[in-house]
């Protein structure tokens, strides 16, 4: 089943009432139960009979007798199971979702003989919210190997032009189909993290048309975004715990907003018909259309330019699942002048701190709503102190660091991190999430640089927080009592930025 540090990724399927779970290397394809089976004189317990798949012949098995399920209700779908050379389809009610497990989490059984491997799966209980506590909470392993070697279940060879699909090479791609709205779309499962079949969001600091909001997966509150929206297709319209998809976008998780979870089905990469650019929003996040059995015409998506797409990550960044700041944009000591003339593109974020200014989105750990629980020190310069995730964090008004007046209000709160330590910068307000359009090679005479962000190309000075929190870091844990005596709000002069 591989090492304790290896991610494994199943197929999470319900058969007969249970949940159970395929290895997804195994699972094919998911499609419609057929109209019509074509009966086999075969008296093997489970053999059902032979349905047409596209041009070819797929013999039919229904395991829950053996498995020891309830076989009374008809099937909903057949799942498609190889070992790379053999396949049958198997008799199931519905795919849940795709999961991504940790090693750890599978344990051994000792199960000889049956249909099930020697392991269990435990999905994180936080990888499935409203699912905590749930009877499935373990799901058992199918074993394809040995369903494959039934005695008296018939299988058909791997069509030879689809023997390639697991390599990277591949022919044929496995992809999870999606709706929105009356879009079909397509996503290859290499870039798919793991479906969330309902969740609910919260209200984000940073609501907007990108950033719907927050959801919990695994310990963290991620961004919610609405695939239609990134791909500039329109709103997708949502049950208020509608499914989700969770990608994977280096610094930390977004979650894809769905109005449904298909199937998961096999596309063959000559049946992807590129489409004009002229004709779609976001050309570059699509590599053309496909019709799929079944369900009709469907826009297959780029997987690896979705989750590198810059809105993305900016908007994993915001919650980034990171503990500490691998790479600053503040330090230019190393770069040259044609290198920090080529900072366009990078995210931004724009906000008021009693006035408005922007900041390199990375810089920024994590950002947090109003805190309703500052506990105030009476120290100048410092608002208070808050816990967060097992620590305590100094909160003070970034306004004076920038040489601006500060009101005295208590805003959204940007958690940065600098030498070890994390301190959390209040802000008046968050504007926008926007890529940098131009950006000054040089700093100005009083160490500024400027550029212009957004659709508005809106001329910013561009703000180095971590040398901010350096700052705040160095007065309040070596010098506080000197802060005390002085008097002293805080330096007060703009810092040198990025």
């Amino acid at each position: 089943m591989g090492s304790a540090s290896d991610d494994l990724v199943f197929g999470l399927v319900v058969i007969g009432g249970a949940s159970l779970a395929l290895p997804l290397a195994h699972l094919r394809e998911v499609v419609p139960w057929p109209g019509t089976v074509t009966r086999l004189p075969a008296a093997a317990p489970g053999v059902v009979g032979l349905m047409r798949l596209r041009e070819h012949v797929l013999p039919l098995v229904d395991a829950r007798p053996r498995l020891g399920l309830d076989d009374t209700a008809e099937p909903a779908i057949v799942v498609v199971l190889s070992d790379g050379e053999r396949m049958l389809g198997m008799a199931a009610d519905g795919v849940t979702r795709v999961s991504r497990v940790p090693g750890e989490d599978v344990v051994g059984l000792d199960a000889p003989g049956g249909l099930l491997t020697p392991a269990v799966l435990s999905p994180r209980a936080d990888e499935v919210p409203g699912d905590q506590g749930a009877d499935d909470d373990i799901v058992t392993v199918l074993d394809v190997e040995a369903l494959l070697a039934q005695s008296g279940w018939p299988t058909v060879a791997v069509p030879v032009a689809e023997l390639g699909r697991s390599g990277g090479a591949s022919l044929v791609n496995t992809y999870t189909l999606l709706r929105c709205g009356e879009h079909l779309l397509a996503i290859d499962i290499a870039h798919a993290r793991t479906t969330l079949p309902a969740f609910g969001v919260r209200p984000s600091v940073v609501d907007s048309a990108l950033c719907l909001g927050t959801t919990g997966y695994q310990q963290w509150q991620v961004g919610v975004t609405d695939l239609l929206v990134l791909l500039g297709l329109g709103v997708t319209e949502r049950e208020e715990a509608g499914p989700g998809l969770v990608v994977d976008a280096g610094r930390g998780h977004v979650v894809l907003a769905l109005s449904a979870l298909v199937t998961m089905t096999d596309i063959e990469d000559a049946d992807v018909l590129p489409a004009p650019d002229l004709a779609l929003p976001r050309p570059e996040l699509v590599r053309g259309l496909a019709h799929v059995p079944g369900h009709g015409r469907a826009i297959v998506l780029d997987g690896e330019a979705l989750v590198h797409d810059e809105r993305v990550v900016s908007l994993a960044a915001i919650m980034t699942e990171d503990a500490s700041v691998t790479r600053l944009a503040s330090d230019v000591s190393s770069l040259t002048d044609d290198e920090r003339g080529s900072l366009p593109g990078a995210a931004q974020l724009v906000l008021d701190a009693g006035g408005r200014v922007c900041s390199p989105l990375e810089q920024v750990r994590e950002i947090l709503p109003v805190p309703d629980d500052l506990l105030p020190t009476q120290v100048p310069g410092v608002l208070g102190l808050v816990t967060h995730r097992g620590r305590v964090l100094p909160v003070v008004p970034l306004a004076p660091h920038l040489g601006h007046g500060w009101g005295g209000g208590l805003g959204p709160v940007l958690l940065v991190e600098a030498g070890g330590g994390v301190v959390g910068l209040a802000i008046d307000a968050l504007v926008s999430i926007d890529p940098v359009l131009w950006a000054q090679p040089d700093l100005d005479a009083d160490g500024v640089q400027w550029v212009t962000v957004g659709e508005a190309e809106q001329l910013l000075a561009q703000v180095d927080l971590v040398a901010v929190a350096r700052q705040v870091l160095g007065v309040v844990e070596v010098a506080g009592d000197v802060l005390a005596d002085s008097g002293d709000v805080l330096p007060g002069s703009l810092p040198q930025v990025a």
